[in-house]
């Protein structure tokens, strides 16, 4: 399984940081540069095993913009 985090509101150009199972992250931080003031995390499963996944904190700087909410999951179809 592997973990990609990119700068921006999408899962394009290079990532910042693709963090497999010999890359840990524990003590990582990352802080977002884009204009958007976003990051993304892309998930990427090969399902050969079934594990709990990832967590993370996500905090917000001062000047996080008008709309500071985020969306962690979704139950949409």
């Amino acid at each position: 399984d592997t973990l990609k985090i990119f700068e921006g509101i999408a899962a394009t150009g290079t990532p910042l940081f693709v963090a497999g199972a010999s890359t840990a992250l524990v003590g990582q931080s990352f802080t977002a540069a884009d204009a958007s003031g976003c990051l993304t995390f892309q998930w990427i499963s090969d399902a050969s095993d079934v594990d709990a996944g990832w967590s993370a904190l996500i905090t917000t700087g001062p000047n996080a913009g008008s709309d500071a909410s985020y969306s962690v999951c979704s139950d949409a179809p």
